[in-house]
């Protein structure tokens, strides 16, 4: 008789029948096992004896056992989903064989930095700018999945001057203390853009223009 398929073997599967659906994350090395095919066939000797075949580029099928591995390297973030098909046929004469799909989803592992949309920023402030104006945003983003990135001014903050909050994606600087022209006349601000674990930094330079406050 044609391969009946089986419920397949691997704690990332999520269902089994004719349609097999995995997940491995996207730092796993080749020969990582991802899922194993199981058909049967009642068939005595080598009408009954299975041969697994299919193509799911990066991914390799053992012909003899079924399980299915990592072939090459894996990145979500060009690609995040496979579904490919298989087939189980036995060596009888003629040959009989039965097919299934398959399908991997890539899982997110957090392996690339926040990256600021600019290297610098400039802006403009005059030394009577009441406090709680805003500067400008920075804004840096991620590639990687449900990434959340806070900002901080890491150096350059003289007197304590400007804040920074995360808002809305991007980094909003605003004056924290009233300036004095005589004292600082620019600031030159390191941003750093954090995910929790990687970081990338950007300048801000903020030049203060003379306010008319003398006779």
């Amino acid at each position: 008789p044609v391969p009946l398929w089986g419920s397949p073997q691997s704690g990332g599967v999520v269902a089994g029948g004719p349609g097999y659906q995995a997940s491995v994350a996207e730092n796993r090395p080749a020969g990582t096992a991802v899922a194993r095919l199981t058909a049967v066939d009642p068939d005595a000797g080598e009408a009954g004896r299975l041969h697994y075949t299919g193509t799911g580029f990066p991914f390799a099928i053992n012909n003899s056992t079924g399980w299915i591995v990592v072939a090459s390297e894996l990145d979500r973030e060009v690609v995040d989903f496979y579904s490919f098909g298989v087939e189980a046929q036995d060596q009888g004469s003629p040959p009989m064989a039965s097919s299934a799909s398959v399908s991997v989803t890539i899982l997110d592992v957090n392996d690339n930095s926040p990256e600021f949309t600019q290297r610098e920023y400039g802006a403009r402030l005059n030394e009577d700018a009441v406090v709680g104006t805003s500067v400008l945003t920075v804004s840096a983003v991620d590639r990687d999945a449900n990434s959340v990135i806070t900002y901080q001014i890491s150096s350059g903050n003289t007197r304590n001057r400007f804040s920074i909050t995360s808002q809305s994606g991007g980094g909003l600087i605003s004056l924290a203390l009233p300036l004095d022209y005589k004292l600082e006349r620019q600031y030159l601000l390191t941003i750093a853009a954090s995910d929790g674990t990687r970081q990338d930094t950007a300048q801000v330079v903020v030049n203060v223009t003379d306010a008319n406050t003398h006779r």
